[in-house]
């Protein structure tokens, strides 16, 4: 992960600290298309249930209008509740033998993405690291916009005191792009699973300025979140990162007297 600095009339990307995050966030299969307006009342329009776990943002009267943007990339929805029950059955009765075992649902085919071509650059570092990305004035307090180089996307923020950051584009967990995601305090929300990165350097320089948090994330999440949590062990965990950090994490997690199974990570 990288920092970010102001220079001059223009925001410029060099990487002098290493910045740690936390993620947590879910998961979701299924959408079944009821067609009574009852039900989808009663039941808060869950028949849109992938709609709303990849954007939980999105308030439940307005689900059906979600649907109608993301349904092309999205499964074909059952058509009724007896055609989902006409493959739950079969799959519950398989999965007593075969406890891995679940529906696999067919996507359509993706589609091309246009890219485009403001905030990319294949430009080469100054003679002191810099590259630059864009004018300082683009980006507001608490905002966050795209800066591609190379074969890498960044997600560049400035935080509620006006620093400015870049951190890896996409989303640990959901593949989606921080740049369309919110910026509170210094916290960076993805756009789809609420997914919260909060800004953290290990090894600050002196000309970074910094204010936020300091260390490696197991420390910072222990002294900035549970250290005053009344009772950590019964906290969920999810953690995303590489082996080392999972290993600090979840020592740090053991030390607390967290259950391992309350504890879920992804390696990578």
């Amino acid at each position: 992960m990288n920092n970010e600095h102001a220079h001059g009339a223009a925001a410029t990307l060099r990487p002098p600290a290493k910045l740690d995050y936390s993620l947590t966030g879910v998961n979701a299969r299924h959408a079944v298309e009821l067609g009574l307006a009852e039900a989808d009342w009663h039941q808060w329009n869950m028949n849109y249930h992938i709609e709303h776990h990849m954007f939980p943002l999105v308030p439940y009267h307005r689900l059906p209008e979600l649907h109608e943007v993301v349904k092309d990339d999205c499964p074909p929805p059952y058509s009724s509740l007896w055609n989902a029950w006409r493959e739950i059955a079969p799959a519950l009765l398989r999965q007593v033998k075969d406890p891995a075992w679940h529906v696999k649902r067919q996507l359509p085919p993706p589609k091309a993405r246009a890219i485009d071509p403001a905030g990319r650059t294949d430009a080469s570092p100054d003679p002191d690291g810099w590259i630059e990305v864009c004018a300082a004035a683009d980006l507001a307090i608490e905002d966050v916009i795209r800066f591609d180089h190379g074969r890498k996307t960044f997600a560049l923020c400035r935080d509620d005191e006006g620093e400015l950051h870049a951190t890896d584009g996409i989303c640990t967990h959901g593949n989606t792009h921080l740049a369309d995601g919110l910026v509170k305090g210094k916290i960076v929300e993805c756009p789809k699973h609420n997914g919260r990165f909060h800004l953290a350097l290990s090894e600050p320089l002196d000309e970074d300025a910094w204010t936020g948090p300091v260390g490696v994330i197991h420390e910072v999440v222990r002294e900035q979140y549970l250290a005053n949590h009344p009772n950590p062990a019964a906290v969920e965990f999810y953690l995303c990162g590489p082996p080392m950090m999972i290993k600090a994490c979840t020592r740090m997690l053991d030390q607390l007297d967290v259950d391992p199974r309350r504890i879920a990570f992804d390696e990578f």
